[in-house]
């Protein structure tokens, strides 16, 4: 008759970690029961693939709501970046040239407006002076949100 030796309880095991041994040991370990177990391999594999495909999808469509913005910087002083700054909370500002601002709206109907800060815009108001921002407007596409014809602005003509 065979005996068995009593287990002593009284002392935890001691657990060491043998640097990358212990990791890859432990990743086989897994990979091992993963392979045996095929639904938990499909929710580990595609659980992840599908929270980022959400996610991209989410911030894709919030990215193609905004409103485009074209912005005229000919200033380039604190207050036109100050302005910038503050319309980037709300459209998607995107800083071109004037050319191309103009044909953004009248012609290719990509935004509604745009706004140019001209030159010496930060001097004059650093300076207490009366300063002017251009609107730009056209007929844009039906779709977009429309500004007054009285803006300060003037009305580009197709």
């Amino acid at each position: 008759m065979r005996y068995l030796r009593p287990v002593s309880f009284s002392r935890p095991a001691r657990v060491t970690v043998g640097g990358g041994r212990a990791v890859l040991a432990l990743f086989l370990k897994d990979l091992r029961l993963l392979s045996r177990d095929r639904r938990a391999l499909i929710v580990a594999l595609a659980g992840p693939l599908l929270a980022i495909a959400i996610i991209a999808t989410v911030v894709h469509r919030n990215q193609a709501l905004g409103i485009r913005l074209p912005v005229v910087n000919e200033d380039q002083g604190r207050v036109a970046r100050t302005f910038t700054q503050l319309l980037e909370e709300y459209a998607v500002v995107t800083e071109v040239s004037r050319p191309e601002a103009e044909v953004l709206v009248r012609d290719r109907k990509e935004a509604a407006a745009a706004i140019v800060f001209p030159a010496h815009l930060s001097e004059a108001s650093g300076q207490g002076r009366p300063a002017e921002v251009v609107l730009l407007t056209g007929q844009g596409n039906p779709d977009l949100p429309r500004f007054p014809a009285d803006a300060a602005g003037r009305e580009l003509q197709p």
